[in-house]
């Protein structure tokens, strides 16, 4: 089976096999991109959803702020057409939604943080800077069910975590209570000193 691409951004959207050539405006920024694949995809017009099923990834930001969601199925969820995305986009508007379901996983090796659950929520946000309040701006993901966070060593488990992606920030709540393990800092242990040796005359 061959496996189908699909690359959006906050510009545009295009849905390609992968060894089609995929068209990319010049003013879409790479950093910004969206990148979606998995087995088999398909595009709801009336519902300005699209469905990914099979070994389903989307992929976001370069170096270091790259982030990964991973699942058996995704939801992809579309703003409503606007006229500034109506000449530029072939599959709806802005992305608004990301559900993925089945052994969701998202990783983000910056922040060594790798989030599972039965699935998650991922809302792009529409910019990047880490002090906006505007939660129009904020890019996070809300996951639940069965929800185990790791993250520089520390471990916890709960049923609903919710990540912010731009500064790291996550949050973690439970309707029993949440489990887990913090690391302590590590100590800088001192290199016992040595007394030379001396010959005896």
């Amino acid at each position: 089976m061959i496996k189908k691409v699909l690359i959006i951004s906050f510009l545009i959207g295009s849905i390609a096999q992968a060894n089609a050539p995929i068209p990319i405006q010049s003013s879409m920024n790479t950093d910004e991109a969206i990148i979606i694949n998995g087995d088999a995809m398909d595009y709801d017009t009336n519902l300005n959803k699209s469905t990914v099923v099979g070994n389903a990834r989307a992929e976001r930001g370069v170096g270091p702020q790259k982030h990964i969601l991973t699942a058996k199925k995704f939801d992809v969820h579309f703003k409503e057409k606007t006229e500034k995305t109506e000449s530029s986009s072939n599959v709806g508007g802005d992305i608004e939604e990301i559900k993925a379901i089945g052994d969701a996983v998202l990783v983000k090796e910056a922040d060594q943080l790798t989030v599972k659950a039965d699935y998650c929520f991922y809302r792009p946000g529409e910019g990047v800077d880490a002090k906006t309040k505007d939660p129009n701006k904020i890019e996070f993901i809300e996951c639940q069910d069965n929800v185990k966070l790791s993250k520089a060593g520390h471990y916890l488990e709960g049923d609903k975590a919710v990540i912010n992606i731009n500064t790291g920030v996550y949050k973690v709540t439970s309707n029993k209570r949440v489990r887990g393990i913090l690391k302590a800092p590590a100590k800088t242990v001192a290199s016992p000193t040595t007394t030379p040796l001396v010959a005896a005359a």
